[in-house]
Order: structure tokens, then C-alpha cells, then sequence
């Protein structure tokens, strides 16, 4: 899970250098972009706090482009038969349901 934590928070703040002064900075989703930053930082943050962050990601960059980005998942569901072979579905099978449900099924950025 720190490899997800660690990823995520790379790519937030590569699009925050590259998109800085190309949002709205008074707009909620970019309250809430950065708000994710703090939490991705944060050691102490569960799962639950950042299982939307892929949502938020790619609203962020919708909003800066003016496009709605393409999102390439590789191996989405290794983790998922992991979880389930290595005994860890119960305590991480909801993160990446939501994780992947909100980057993908749920994110309107997309739809």
C-alpha cells in the first residue's frame, strides 16, 4: 500500500507544478486537490481518505487542460487477486473497489 500512497502523491504533485496557474484556485476541486496532497503526505492517513484521489486527480487536470485526460490503469486488478492470495482482501478489498470505482465507473470527468 505505501507503493499506491507514495505513486499517488508523485503524480499530485507533478500536476500541481504543471497546472499551478491553470486552475481556478478558489474552485472546490482545487480545495480539494490540494487538501489530498495534505493527506497523501500525511503518514497517519487510512485508506479510506485517499481511496477517491484518482477522482480528484483527473478533475484536477480536466480543469487545467479544458480535456477530459485519458487514464491507463496496467495490471488494475493484480493487487485485487493479491489481496486475495495473500489474505489481505478484508482489510484492503473496499480500498481499491472505491479507488478504482471513482477513477473509473463513478468519475464523471468521464462520462
Amino acid at each position: 500500500m505505501f507503493l499506491v500512497k507514495r505513486n499517488l502523491y508523485q503524480e499530485y504533485l507533478r500536476y500541481e507544478k504543471l497546472l499551478r496557474n491553470k486552475v481556478d484556485k478558489d474552485s472546490f476541486e482545487t480545495r480539494d486537490f490540494y487538501a489530498m496532497i495534505d493527506v497523501l503526505r500525511n503518514p497517519q492517513a487510512n485508506y479510506g481518505q485517499y481511496s477517491f484521489s484518482i477522482q480528484l486527480l483527473t478533475q484536477f487536470v480536466k480543469n487545467g487542460y479544458g480535456i477530459a485526460p485519458i487514464l491507463l490503469i496496467d495490471e488494475y486488478d493484480q493487487p485485487i487477486m493479491s489481496s486475495y492470495e495473500y489474505g489481505y482482501h478484508e482489510k484492503l478489498g473496499q480500498f481499491f473497489s472505491n479507488l478504482y470505482g471513482s477513477a473509473m465507473k463513478g468519475n464523471s470527468v468521464f462520462g
